[in-house]
């Protein structure tokens, strides 16, 4: 028995409705599946991307991990007698013993090649037949060295020991750059370089007298 066209179509009212509510149930279902909360784990878990990473040498988090499982399993196995030795004092001990050395070293270097050159100097002025400038350079010198040490100090006011100190480091500059003036002249001016070594030897001398006073202080 055939059925007419009408009961079979839907009425234009009823396909409104079914398209609406079709709508509603997928927006719902659709903005779960876009806003729905991805963990790391099942991240990684379903992808071989995070997989790789995950599991490659070179994360920075694995490395941390690593060096931080090393660092307790080595701090495991050194004794206790070396965890528990004063390193911070010995560390003190050893950085004074080095700045000792080096400033012993800096010292002999210092007077080594001071008597090297007051020799080179002396068999210079024998060479030239000025053999007179050698006493009256030397004896210049540390007359000029012992003025600027009287009158930094009533310049200056200072402490004693700083004030010695200072006057070392400005005595000897100068003397310094007197000895480089005369050598780099066309012919050496023996004078000049007698003086710059008796200003040198008077300030090794307040120098070492300076030292045996601290010492005796001690």
């Amino acid at each position: 028995m055939a059925l007419p066209a009408t009961a079979i179509t839907p009425a234009p009212r009823e396909i409104l409705l079914f398209r609406s509510l079709s709508c509603q149930l997928r927006i719902p279902v659709v903005r779960s599946v876009l806003y729905r909360p991805v963990s790391a784990t099942s991240c990684s878990r379903g992808s071989p991307r995070m997989q790789l990473l995950s599991d490659s040498p070179n994360d920075p988090l694995k490395i941390k991990i690593n060096w931080d499982y090393a660092a307790k399993k080595i701090h495991e196995v050194i004794p206790d007698s070396i965890q528990n030795f004063p390193w911070s004092e010995a560390e003190s001990v050893a950085t004074k013993r080095v700045l000792s050395l080096l400033q012993e070293t800096w010292k002999w270097s210092l007077a080594a090649l001071f008597v090297l050159g007051f020799l080179s100097d002396i068999a210079y002025a024998i060479s030239r037949n000025k053999e007179l400038f050698i006493p009256f350079g030397l004896l210049c010198g540390c007359v000029v060295s012992e003025f600027l040490k009287e009158a930094y100090q009533e310049l200056l006011q200072r402490s004693q020991e700083r004030s010695k100190t200072w006057h070392f480091l400005g005595t000897a500059s100068l003397f310094a750059l007197i000895r480089i003036v005369a050598v780099s002249s066309a012919l050496p001016q023996p004078f000049l370089l007698f003086a710059a070594n008796g200003g040198f030897m008077h300030i090794l001398w307040q120098l070492k007298n300076f030292l045996r006073a601290a010492v005796r202080q001690m």
